[in-house]
């Protein structure tokens, strides 16, 4: 039986891309890959025999503003656990690093509300934030999709 090994370190740009791929969120270039994974304040990789299968991320000031960025698993090991063991660590990662009053956000795919829910994550309507938005110039990934 093969071991999962989960790390705080960034996964190489072909993996990164490898993994977007893989989850069907588009193709990025390697220098948008290295450019991103090295301006994340935090990473935490899954790996399987070596191979990266899980990977979440935040982006920000390290202190008082987060952002998470990327929460994924291979589609084939969905629905494991492996999720949850990515938002443990993105979870005591913040409660480490931020400081008092920080804003600390996430944007889910729509539906997937009640995944995050179960890890202390609340939906921001009726609070002090929005339902969240998107810049609409961005344009949309090559050869993916985000639904």
């Amino acid at each position: 039986m093969s071991e999962f090994v989960l790390s705080e370190t960034p996964p190489a740009a072909a993996e990164y891309i490898g993994l977007r791929a893989a989850m069907g969120w588009g193709i990025v270039d390697e220098e948008t890959a290295r450019i991103t994974i090295e301006r994340a304040c935090f990473s935490a990789c899954l790996r399987r025999d070596g191979r990266l299968v899980g990977l979440v991320r935040a982006i920000g000031d390290g202190c008082l503003y987060f952002a998470v960025s990327d929460v994924m698993v291979s589609p084939e090991l969905q629905g494991g656990g492996h999720g949850a063991t990515l938002l443990k660590a993105l979870g005591a990662f913040l409660k480490r690093a931020a400081k008092p009053g920080a804003s600390v956000t996430l944007q889910p795919l729509a539906g997937r509300e009640p995944f995050y829910e179960k890890f202390g994550w609340v939906r921001c309507p009726g609070g002090p934030f929005g339902q969240g938005m998107v810049f609409k110039d961005v344009p949309p990934p090559v050869g993916g999709t985000f639904g």
